[in-house]
């Protein structure tokens, strides 16, 4: 654990004699560092000491649960970025047990898409998670839900509907610098990305390349990656047609 349970005690006492608003006060980093000590934690013991701590503070400063969600939502960011992707996962869980927001969902869609055991009951989890968002095409839902399909699944017709979904995206700027930032990680997700949003003109030009060292990226990580990707929607070839017999 990253404190001595003294100090735990001492702080969490410190904290319920004079309560303050958690997101307000100095305490903050302290308790979503005791969240992340919970989920990492495998005694019971002091599974059981940690849980009796966040439960005393955050009761004792009236915390509503959009607080409560806030502070999950926090550790599975904070767990995201460290790659700790099982421990994304949990706090996510626990932001969407307490207020089931859409953001929620489809962060826990995202980083359960990440891991690297999605099959079975999981991606129909993580579909069931962002079919709320394709209703009112939301663009991470959409982008999420057409990796799930394009990558998770990836037969010649999960692609073709993971292209419907694309096409089904509008211009936001956090979703292409998102994944944007992914490609300038190397992550190839980030360049199928954008070439699928380059494809239907969501975006004029990648920040990351070409349209050709996309396509380059993206062949090479997934060799099962239909050819029409690599050229506009509005430039694929007609279906060839029989000719009449004389």
């Amino acid at each position: 654990m990253q404190y001595t349970e003294r100090e735990i005690l001492e702080r969490t006492n410190r904290f319920c004699e004079n309560p303050k608003p958690f997101f307000l006060s100095d305490e903050r980093e302290f308790l979503q560092n005791l969240v992340l000590d919970l989920l990492h934690e495998n005694d019971p013991t002091n599974k059981a000491g940690l849980f009796v701590s966040i439960f005393k503070i955050i009761t004792a400063s009236s915390a509503d649960k959009d607080d409560i969600a806030m502070l999950f939502r926090s550790v599975g960011f904070t767990a995201y970025e460290n790659e700790e992707y099982d421990i994304a996962e949990a706090a996510f869980k626990g932001a969407v047990a307490i207020n089931n927001e859409l953001a929620d969902r489809n962060n826990l869609a995202y980083v359960m898409r990440k891991s690297k055991n999605l099959s079975g009951a999981r991606i129909k989890e993580v579909i069931d998670l962002l079919s709320d968002g394709i209703q009112i095409k939301e663009p991470y839902c959409l982008i999420n839900m057409a990796l799930v399909f394009s990558v998770a699944l990836g037969t010649d017709s999960d692609w073709e509907i993971a292209d419907t979904l694309i096409a089904m995206v509008q211009t936001d700027s956090s979703a292409i610098n998102w994944w944007q930032e992914l490609g300038e990680k190397d992550d190839t997700e980030g360049y199928l990305v954008h070439l699928w949003l380059n494809r239907h003109k969501v975006i004029a030009e990648s920040g990351l390349g070409t349209r050709q060292f996309l396509w380059e990226k993206v062949s090479t990580a997934y060799p099962n990656v239909p050819v029409w990707l690599k050229t506009d929607v509005d430039q694929e070839p007609e279906p060839a047609q029989d000719s009449e017999q004389d």
